[in-house]
């Protein structure tokens, strides 16, 4: 007669027919779920190092831009040679707005104080800082009175320092995403790939300037303000392809410490 082992719950020890195997399985499991989790750990973008001062104000100097966007060129001190150090700095507006009425309002605003356009007149804008990757955007809280102040003293700089640096670098095939700057840069974490893809597409939308995202195999990252063949804002022309892996194909210049696209073609 054959004596089959039978496995009762209420009983202390199950037959060794159960629980040996029954070990060997709950090791197993163990197992792949460490290797699953170390897997899904490691496989996990690096946590973004930007930074967005919320509740902080912070004042900046320099001479106001509104092409190819709105941007701000901070004067820095002077360098060991005697000349002066800049950053240019892209301007956005609260919210998910740009900044380009604002930028406006004050071209007209030092035309009627002092006679002269932006590009020959030193502002100091108050906003909220949003930085990483050696790149900021000020953001206008307080819209219309960010602007502390103008005066058509520029000290020993001369006019011509202040204007844009602009270098021609010719054509280009690019390929990158597509980012809104001011998230990218501080404003949430994260700023970019599918997850975010909702909340750039509405700052594009809103007049915030695109960006494109560009990253070699060394690791080399790059940004490139995104604008048409003409010089023109294309924001709703880019919003199906914010968030995706895309190519565009233009001329590129470089604007101070950015680059400029000038988008001939943009396909997935």
């Amino acid at each position: 007669m054959q004596n089959d082992d039978l496995y009762i719950g209420y009983l202390d020890k199950a037959p060794s027919k159960f629980h040996k195997p029954l070990r060997w399985i709950v090791v197993g499991l163990i197992v792949l779920l460490v290797g699953v989790a170390c897997l899904l750990a490691f496989s996990q973008r690096e946590f973004s190092t930007s930074a967005y001062e919320f509740g902080t104000l912070t004042t900046v100097e320099g001479v106001i831009s509104a092409d190819p966007v709105p941007t701000i060129k901070v004067i820095g001190g002077k360098d060991l040679f005697g000349r002066p150090v800049y950053q240019t700095v892209l301007l956005v507006a609260y919210g998910k707005h740009g900044a380009d009425h604002l930028v406006f309002e004050f071209g007209q605003l030092a035309l009627e104080k002092l006679g002269k356009p932006l590009s020959e007149v030193k502002c100091r804008l108050e906003g909220t800082l949003a930085y990483n990757d050696g790149k900021a955007v000020l953001e206008l809280t307080r819209l219309k009175e960010a602007l502390l102040g103008m005066n058509d003293d520029l000290g020993d700089l001369a006019v011509d320092d202040l204007l844009p640096a602009i270098q021609v670098l010719g054509k280009a095939t690019l390929t990158g995403e597509i980012i809104d700057p001011k998230c990218y840069f501080g404003a949430m974490k994260p700023g970019q790939g599918k997850p975010h893809r909702s909340c750039a597409v509405l700052c594009i939308a809103g007049g915030i300037p695109p960006v494109l995202f560009s990253e070699d195999a060394q690791g080399q990252r790059a940004y490139y303000l995104i604008r048409g063949k003409n010089g023109q804002a294309i924001n709703q022309q880019v919003l199906d392809y914010v968030g995706e892996k895309v190519t565009i194909q233009g001329r590129v210049e470089r604007y101070d410490d950015w680059y400029v696209v000038y988008a001939e073609e943009i396909k997935f």
